[in-house]
C-alpha cells in the first residue's frame, strides 16, 4: 500500500490487476479481485514521487511519470527499472502507449508533449559484463576468455558473408586486418 497521496492508477490489460503510484516514490501491483496489494516497490531515484502511471498493452512493462521531469519504464516480472527518459523540464502529467506498443507519449507541465520510440531503447553492456552474467546464471565452465570470444563472434558482421549476428554489434568487435 502507498503511504502518501495516490497520484495515478492503471488497470492491467487482463483486467485482473491494477497499479497505483503516489508521491511517496513507490508503486503497487494490486489484485482487483481481492483488493490485496501483491507487490510494493520503492524508487529512491524519484524523490518527488510519481505523478502518473500506465500499463503497456502487453502488460509486461509499466510506464510512470515523475515529479522530477522523468518518464520511467519498469519491468513487471522483475520489478526493476528498465529505462528512464529525459526531455521534459517540468513535472510529467500524463502518459499513454500506442496500440501496438511501439510508442509512448507523455505530457508535462512545461506545455510539451513528447513521443518516445520504445524500439530504440539502448541497454548496451560490455562483453565482459555479459560474460559475467552468463557464467553466473548458467553452468558454463570453459573459461572466461572462451566465453568472451563466443560473445564477440555472435556479434560480428563478416564482410561478404551471409551470417546473421545474434547480438547487436556495437563498438569494436575486431577488424579484417586483425583476422576478425
Amino acid at each position: 500500500d502507498l503511504t502518501a497521496e495516490v497520484t495515478g492508477v492503471s488497470v492491467h490489460p487482463t483486467g485482473a490487476y491494477s497499479a497505483t503510484v503516489g508521491i511517496d516514490a513507490a508503486w503497487t501491483f494490486n489484485s482487483l479481485e481481492t483488493g490485496a496489494c501483491l507487490k510494493r516497490v520503492s524508487d529512491d531515484k524519484a524523490p518527488g514521487g510519481f505523478t502518473c502511471v500506465k500499463f503497456h498493452p502487453d502488460g509486461l512493462i509499466l510506464g510512470m511519470g515523475t515529479d522530477d521531469n522523468m518518464v520511467r519504464i519498469w519491468d513487471m516480472k522483475t520489478q526493476s527499472l528498465v529505462h528512464s527518459f529525459e526531455g521534459h523540464t517540468k513535472k510529467v502529467t500524463a502518459l499513454d502507449f500506442s496500440e501496438n506498443g511501439y510508442y509512448m507519449g507523455s505530457t508535462s507541465e512545461d506545455g510539451t508533449a513528447r513521443l518516445w520510440d520504445l524500439r530504440k531503447l539502448k541497454n548496451e553492456i560490455k562483453v565482459a559484463q555479459l560474460a559475467g552474467y552468463v557464467s553466473e546464471h548458467s553452468a558454463y565452465h570453459h573459461g572466461e576468455a572462451s566465453l568472451q570470444g563466443t560473445i564477440i563472434n555472435m556479434a560480428q558482421n563478416y564482410c561478404v558473408s551471409n551470417n546473421i549476428n545474434l547480438l547487436m554489434p556495437s563498438g569494436q568487435f575486431g577488424t579484417r586486418l586483425l583476422g576478425g
